[in-house]
Protein backbone atom coordinates (compact mmCIF):
# COMPACT_ATOMS: atom_id res chain seq x y z
CA UNK A 1 0.00 0.00 0.00
CA UNK A 2 1.35 3.55 -0.61
CA UNK A 3 1.89 5.38 2.66
CA UNK A 4 1.55 8.99 3.02
CA UNK A 5 4.49 11.46 1.24
CA UNK A 6 6.79 12.34 3.71
CA UNK A 7 6.99 16.16 4.68
CA UNK A 8 10.08 17.92 3.19
CA UNK A 9 12.48 18.43 6.11
CA UNK A 10 11.72 22.04 7.38
CA UNK A 11 8.12 21.94 6.24
CA UNK A 12 6.72 21.25 9.00
CA UNK A 13 8.45 24.70 11.25
CA UNK A 14 7.38 26.16 8.41
CA UNK A 15 3.76 25.40 8.78
CA UNK A 16 3.64 26.21 12.57
CA UNK A 17 5.60 29.20 12.41
CA UNK A 18 3.92 30.88 9.89
CA UNK A 19 0.48 31.50 11.66
CA UNK A 20 2.12 32.83 14.92
CA UNK A 21 3.91 35.40 12.69
CA UNK A 22 0.92 36.45 10.49
CA UNK A 23 -1.17 36.95 13.68
CA UNK A 24 1.60 38.83 14.71
CA UNK A 25 2.10 41.55 12.01
CA UNK A 26 -2.04 41.54 11.82
CA UNK A 27 -1.87 42.74 15.20
CA UNK A 28 0.83 45.05 14.95
CA UNK A 29 -0.82 46.37 12.40
CA UNK A 30 -4.31 47.07 14.29
CA UNK A 31 -2.58 48.30 16.81
CA UNK A 32 -0.57 50.93 14.01
CA UNK A 33 -4.56 51.61 13.24
CA UNK A 34 -5.81 51.95 16.65
CA UNK A 35 -2.93 55.17 17.44
CA UNK A 36 -4.22 56.70 13.94
CA UNK A 37 -7.34 56.84 14.57
CA UNK A 38 -7.16 57.99 18.25
CA UNK A 39 -5.08 60.98 16.97
CA UNK A 40 -7.52 61.68 14.66
CA UNK A 41 -10.26 61.70 16.68
CA UNK A 42 -8.34 64.29 18.93
CA UNK A 43 -7.97 66.06 15.71
CA UNK A 44 -11.34 66.38 15.09
CA UNK A 45 -12.68 67.27 18.53
CA UNK A 46 -9.90 70.09 18.43
CA UNK A 47 -11.20 71.67 14.97
CA UNK A 48 -14.53 71.87 15.97
CA UNK A 49 -13.81 73.19 19.23
CA UNK A 50 -11.94 75.77 16.94
CA UNK A 51 -14.95 76.49 15.27
CA UNK A 52 -16.68 77.27 18.38
CA UNK A 53 -18.68 73.73 17.54
CA UNK A 54 -18.49 71.32 20.16
CA UNK A 55 -17.35 67.94 19.33
CA UNK A 56 -20.12 65.21 18.94
CA UNK A 57 -20.17 61.59 18.32
CA UNK A 58 -22.14 60.45 15.68
CA UNK A 59 -25.78 60.41 15.98
CA UNK A 60 -28.22 57.10 16.66
CA UNK A 61 -28.70 57.19 12.37
CA UNK A 62 -24.77 56.91 11.96
CA UNK A 63 -24.25 60.31 10.43
CA UNK A 64 -21.30 61.54 11.43
CA UNK A 65 -21.06 65.53 12.57
CA UNK A 66 -21.32 67.76 9.57
CA UNK A 67 -18.41 70.35 11.04
CA UNK A 68 -15.32 70.08 8.57
CA UNK A 69 -12.58 72.71 7.97
CA UNK A 70 -11.49 71.11 4.85
CA UNK A 71 -13.42 72.27 1.77
CA UNK A 72 -15.88 69.40 -0.06
CA UNK A 73 -14.01 68.33 -3.34
CA UNK A 74 -15.06 70.83 -5.82
CA UNK A 75 -17.16 69.33 -8.88
CA UNK A 76 -14.78 68.36 -12.25
CA UNK A 77 -15.69 71.35 -14.17
CA UNK A 78 -15.12 73.92 -11.31
CA UNK A 79 -11.57 72.73 -10.32
CA UNK A 80 -9.46 73.49 -13.46
CA UNK A 81 -7.12 70.37 -14.48
CA UNK A 82 -7.60 67.29 -13.11
CA UNK A 83 -4.50 65.17 -12.39
CA UNK A 84 -3.87 61.95 -13.84
CA UNK A 85 -4.18 60.79 -9.92
CA UNK A 86 -7.24 62.47 -9.20
CA UNK A 87 -9.03 61.10 -12.44
CA UNK A 88 -7.59 57.57 -11.63
CA UNK A 89 -9.19 57.89 -8.08
CA UNK A 90 -12.55 58.88 -10.02
CA UNK A 91 -12.34 55.98 -12.03
CA UNK A 92 -11.55 53.24 -8.34
CA UNK A 93 -14.83 54.87 -7.04
CA UNK A 94 -16.97 54.69 -10.23
CA UNK A 95 -15.40 50.96 -11.01
CA UNK A 96 -15.38 49.84 -7.88
CA UNK A 97 -16.87 51.91 -4.41
CA UNK A 98 -20.31 52.31 -6.49
CA UNK A 99 -20.92 48.57 -7.92
CA UNK A 100 -20.59 47.39 -4.29
CA UNK A 101 -23.10 50.27 -2.84
CA UNK A 102 -25.38 49.01 -5.74
CA UNK A 103 -25.25 45.48 -4.35
CA UNK A 104 -25.34 46.53 -0.96
CA UNK A 105 -28.48 48.45 -2.33
CA UNK A 106 -29.84 45.09 -3.02
CA UNK A 107 -29.34 43.74 0.77
CA UNK A 108 -30.33 46.62 2.46
CA UNK A 109 -30.71 46.89 6.51
CA UNK A 110 -27.53 47.56 8.12
CA UNK A 111 -25.41 46.46 4.73
CA UNK A 112 -26.27 49.14 3.08
CA UNK A 113 -25.66 51.57 6.05
CA UNK A 114 -22.19 50.49 6.91
CA UNK A 115 -21.69 50.31 3.00
CA UNK A 116 -22.91 53.94 2.54
CA UNK A 117 -20.21 54.61 5.21
CA UNK A 118 -17.62 52.84 3.18
CA UNK A 119 -18.90 54.90 -0.26
CA UNK A 120 -18.39 58.37 2.07
CA UNK A 121 -14.76 57.29 3.31
CA UNK A 122 -13.86 57.28 -0.30
CA UNK A 123 -15.08 60.34 -1.11
CA UNK A 124 -13.64 62.08 1.89
CA UNK A 125 -10.07 60.35 0.26
CA UNK A 126 -10.86 61.78 -3.11
CA UNK A 127 -10.69 66.04 -1.48
CA UNK A 128 -7.43 64.92 0.32
CA UNK A 129 -6.25 62.89 -3.15
CA UNK A 130 -7.18 66.41 -5.40
CA UNK A 131 -5.39 68.58 -2.26
CA UNK A 132 -1.94 66.58 -2.44
CA UNK A 133 -2.03 67.08 -6.62
CA UNK A 134 -2.45 70.69 -6.19
CA UNK A 135 -0.44 71.50 -3.30
CA UNK A 136 3.13 71.59 -1.51
CA UNK A 137 3.76 69.28 1.67
CA UNK A 138 1.80 70.84 4.35
CA UNK A 139 2.75 71.46 8.12
CA UNK A 140 2.07 69.07 10.40
CA UNK A 141 -0.66 71.03 11.85
CA UNK A 142 -2.55 71.60 8.07
CA UNK A 143 -2.02 67.69 7.44
CA UNK A 144 -4.15 66.93 10.60
CA UNK A 145 -6.52 69.19 9.24
CA UNK A 146 -6.39 67.58 5.58
CA UNK A 147 -6.70 64.32 6.68
CA UNK A 148 -9.56 64.73 9.70
CA UNK A 149 -12.69 63.92 7.07
CA UNK A 150 -11.10 60.63 6.51
CA UNK A 151 -10.89 60.29 10.37
CA UNK A 152 -14.23 61.06 11.44
CA UNK A 153 -15.80 58.52 8.56
CA UNK A 154 -13.41 56.34 10.65
CA UNK A 155 -14.59 56.85 13.85
CA UNK A 156 -18.28 56.35 12.54
CA UNK A 157 -17.65 53.42 11.27
CA UNK A 158 -15.83 51.77 14.74
CA UNK A 159 -19.18 53.38 16.39
CA UNK A 160 -21.10 50.70 14.87
CA UNK A 161 -19.19 47.87 16.13
CA UNK A 162 -18.58 49.15 19.64
CA UNK A 163 -20.23 47.35 22.01
CA UNK A 164 -22.77 45.72 19.34
CA UNK A 165 -23.34 42.57 18.16
CA UNK A 166 -25.69 42.25 15.22
CA UNK A 167 -26.81 40.19 12.01
CA UNK A 168 -24.38 42.13 9.97
CA UNK A 169 -21.42 42.19 12.62
CA UNK A 170 -18.68 40.68 10.23
CA UNK A 171 -19.61 43.14 7.83
CA UNK A 172 -19.55 46.17 9.78
CA UNK A 173 -16.18 44.98 10.70
CA UNK A 174 -14.80 44.54 7.15
CA UNK A 175 -15.61 48.20 6.65
CA UNK A 176 -14.48 49.23 10.01
CA UNK A 177 -11.24 47.68 10.07
CA UNK A 178 -10.55 48.04 6.16
CA UNK A 179 -11.15 51.84 6.30
CA UNK A 180 -8.16 52.95 8.15
CA UNK A 181 -5.92 51.69 4.87
CA UNK A 182 -6.66 54.98 3.35
CA UNK A 183 -4.69 56.97 6.15
CA UNK A 184 -1.62 56.24 3.67
CA UNK A 185 -2.26 59.88 3.54
CA UNK A 186 -0.65 60.86 6.44
CA UNK A 187 2.31 58.94 5.85
CA UNK A 188 5.20 61.84 6.21
CA UNK A 189 8.06 58.94 5.96
CA UNK A 190 9.69 56.72 8.53
CA UNK A 191 9.51 58.97 11.68
CA UNK A 192 5.78 58.68 11.21
CA UNK A 193 5.96 55.38 12.59
CA UNK A 194 3.68 54.17 9.12
CA UNK A 195 4.45 51.72 6.41
CA UNK A 196 4.51 53.20 2.78
CA UNK A 197 1.71 53.49 1.43
CA UNK A 198 1.19 50.28 -0.48
CA UNK A 199 2.23 48.18 2.74
CA UNK A 200 0.02 50.34 4.93
CA UNK A 201 -2.95 48.95 2.30
CA UNK A 202 -2.09 45.77 2.52
CA UNK A 203 -1.80 45.68 5.99
CA UNK A 204 -4.89 47.21 6.84
CA UNK A 205 -6.79 44.89 4.35
CA UNK A 206 -5.09 41.62 6.47
CA UNK A 207 -7.24 42.70 9.20
CA UNK A 208 -10.70 43.25 7.19
CA UNK A 209 -9.78 39.96 5.91
CA UNK A 210 -10.56 37.85 8.73
CA UNK A 211 -13.55 38.59 9.40
CA UNK A 212 -14.29 39.04 5.36
CA UNK A 213 -13.45 35.26 5.31
CA UNK A 214 -15.82 34.37 8.43
CA UNK A 215 -18.65 35.84 5.69
CA UNK A 216 -17.66 33.61 2.83
CA UNK A 217 -17.95 30.88 5.05
CA UNK A 218 -21.07 31.99 7.08
CA UNK A 219 -22.98 32.67 3.34
CA UNK A 220 -21.36 30.80 0.40
CA UNK A 221 -24.38 28.67 -0.74
CA UNK A 222 -26.82 30.67 1.86
CA UNK A 223 -27.20 34.17 -0.07
CA UNK A 224 -24.91 34.92 -2.69
CA UNK A 225 -25.49 38.02 -2.74
CA UNK A 226 -23.08 38.70 0.65
CA UNK A 227 -20.92 36.48 -1.12
CA UNK A 228 -20.71 38.88 -4.23
CA UNK A 229 -20.35 42.40 -1.29
CA UNK A 230 -17.61 40.90 0.47
CA UNK A 231 -15.76 39.91 -2.98
CA UNK A 232 -16.82 43.47 -4.21
CA UNK A 233 -15.05 44.97 -1.08
CA UNK A 234 -12.00 43.52 -1.24
CA UNK A 235 -10.98 44.62 -4.87
CA UNK A 236 -12.19 48.19 -3.82
CA UNK A 237 -9.05 47.57 -1.42
CA UNK A 238 -6.81 45.40 -3.85
CA UNK A 239 -7.42 48.72 -6.17
CA UNK A 240 -6.62 51.15 -3.61
CA UNK A 241 -3.17 49.24 -3.12
CA UNK A 242 -2.43 49.46 -7.28
CA UNK A 243 -3.68 52.99 -7.10
CA UNK A 244 -0.97 53.85 -4.40
CA UNK A 245 1.93 51.75 -6.01
CA UNK A 246 0.85 53.81 -9.21
CA UNK A 247 1.04 57.07 -7.93
CA UNK A 248 2.44 57.37 -4.17
CA UNK A 249 4.37 54.50 -4.13
CA UNK A 250 6.76 56.17 -1.14
CA UNK A 251 4.24 58.19 0.26
CA UNK A 252 1.88 60.73 -1.09
CA UNK A 253 3.21 62.65 -3.87
CA UNK A 254 2.75 66.25 -3.01
CA UNK A 255 3.59 68.75 -5.34
CA UNK A 256 7.31 70.64 -4.74
CA UNK A 257 6.16 73.87 -6.60
CA UNK A 258 2.13 73.31 -5.46
CA UNK A 259 0.27 76.18 -3.72
CA UNK A 260 -0.30 76.08 0.25
CA UNK A 261 -2.59 73.96 1.90
CA UNK A 262 -4.19 77.69 3.21
CA UNK A 263 -4.26 78.91 -0.70
CA UNK A 264 -6.36 75.69 -1.42
CA UNK A 265 -8.90 75.26 1.45
CA UNK A 266 -9.41 79.07 1.35
CA UNK A 267 -10.63 79.45 -1.96
CA UNK A 268 -11.33 77.89 -5.00
CA UNK A 269 -8.62 76.05 -6.94
CA UNK A 270 -10.00 77.35 -10.05
CA UNK A 271 -8.40 81.08 -9.09
CA UNK A 272 -5.76 79.25 -6.76
CA UNK A 273 -1.95 79.33 -8.22
CA UNK A 274 -1.92 76.27 -10.63
CA UNK A 275 0.76 73.92 -9.42
CA UNK A 276 3.78 73.54 -11.71
CA UNK A 277 3.19 69.85 -12.46
CA UNK A 278 0.19 67.95 -11.16
CA UNK A 279 1.06 64.74 -9.91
Amino acid sequence: TLGRPRERHGQKNEKTQREPQRQRACEMSQAQLEVIVARLNDVTSRLELLEGKPASAPTSSGSAPAASVVRAAAPIADSGVVAPSVKAFDDLISAYVSPVVSKATDIGGEVLDITKILEKAFQEERTVVDIISKCKAPSSNDLQKVVAGVGRVAAEASAKVDGRRTDAFNHFKVVADGIPALFWIAYTGPASGMSMPMPHVDESWQSAEFYANKLLREMRGKDDRHVEWVKGVKEIFMQLKAYVKAFHTVGPAWQPNGMSFADYSGGSPASAPTPAAPG
